[in-house]
């Protein structure tokens, strides 16, 4: 099982945006939705320079200041718990490995996962998912990849992973179903049972 990190796991959207819009004014929550509906590091990088965005080196710092005062909500925590006695379960993010790991370390909740492949090992997810499947041996059928955004949902197309696209992060409904996720869903209590429902078919 694959979690995103951001928007899925903790509750970034808000702050993320917000240091977008610190150092860019003008940046629109319409824009930053839009982003993500493809590759957004690819797409931000190739239009950094003439919209005079952020770079990615100072967002980061910032994301590392500002992250630790968000917490993963009670019920996301006890179904991660849950999910580990069943399942690997590995995190594919656009954040970096090691602020995610000190984050989860500070929240004991590092243990639950086997992998964590942030920014700073590849910037596209298809990459990342591609070496999860290797290097645990699974075949695509067999995982899962949970996430709130469009792109994540076409990249992991690509691969062959079925995904679970979540309402509560970035995008809703209407934005995921080009991508034609294999389950939307709006309660994260309804996250385990779609979870074995896909991996048990």
């Amino acid at each position: 099982v694959i979690f995103d990190f951001d928007g899925v796991l903790i509750d970034t959207i808000l702050m993320c945006y917000e240091i977008h819009k610190e150092f860019s004014p003008d940046f629109s929550y319409e824009e930053y939705q839009k982003l993500a509906k493809g590759n957004f590091l690819q797409d931000y990088g190739k239009i950094r320079e003439e919209r005079k965005y952020i770079s990615h080196s100072d967002f980061h710092d910032q994301y590392e200041k500002k992250v630790c005062d968000i917490d993963i909500p009670p019920v996301l925590k006890e179904i991660v718990e849950k999910l580990s006695q069943s399942y690997k379960l590995s995190i594919v993010s656009s954040s970096l490995t090691p602020v995610i790991e000190k984050y989860l370390k500070d929240k004991d909740m590092l243990k639950y996962f086997d992998e964590i492949l942030g920014f700073d090992f590849h910037a596209s997810k298809v990459f990342k998912l591609e070496k999860l499947l290797k290097d645990h041996k699974v075949a695509p059928k067999d995982t899962v990849f949970i996430t709130d955004t469009l792109s994540d949902i076409l990249e992991a197309n690509e691969v062959g992973i079925p995904a679970v696209a979540i309402s509560w992060g970035l995008h809703d409904r209407a934005t995921f179903a080009p991508g034609h996720p294999a389950a939307i869903i709006d309660d994260p209590k309804d996250l385990i049972p779609i979870i074995e429902l896909i991996l048990s078919s």
